[in-house]
């Protein structure tokens, strides 16, 4: 595994960690769901990176799955991937006006968030394990 990777691991599982530390002790939900969706992102960034696939500067999760779907289709969620992205400008970078109404995430909402980050996790490592293994 080369560096890139190796980096993109460490930050996506720092991330994921993180997110399941927050959640098991406080009530800042938005902070966990904004956490989760840095993770997925991560995880998505590492799949292309162990693919040698330049890595676009977004934060947008459908578009970057799209990218990860052209080398394996993984089948994650397409509606939590757009209300995370969408939860993470709107939890970062409030505006009045947007079509998207706020509203701060729950305690249920956190859970599906990380459960899914989790799974995205777990799903791209193994499949990488599975295409790379270690020598």
């Amino acid at each position: 595994m080369n560096e890139s990777v190796k980096n993109w691991y460490a930050y996506a599982n720092r991330d994921l960690t993180g997110a399941e530390e927050i959640l098991n002790k406080t009530e800042q939900y938005g902070f966990v769901a904004i956490i989760c969706q840095q993770s997925v992102e991560k995880f998505l960034k590492l799949f292309l990176a162990a693919h040698n696939i330049p890595i676009v500067k977004i934060h947008d999760l459908v578009k970057l799955n799209a990218v990860v779907n052209k080398v394996k289709d993984f089948g994650f969620d397409e509606d939590i991937l757009k209300s995370l992205s969408e939860l993470y400008s709107k939890e970062k970078y409030p505006s009045e006006g947007d079509e998207f109404e706020f509203k701060m995430p729950t305690k249920v909402d956190a859970k599906r968030y990380f459960n899914f980050a989790k799974n995205v996790a777990q799903k791209i490592i193994g499949y990488l394990e599975s295409v790379f293994p270690e020598e």
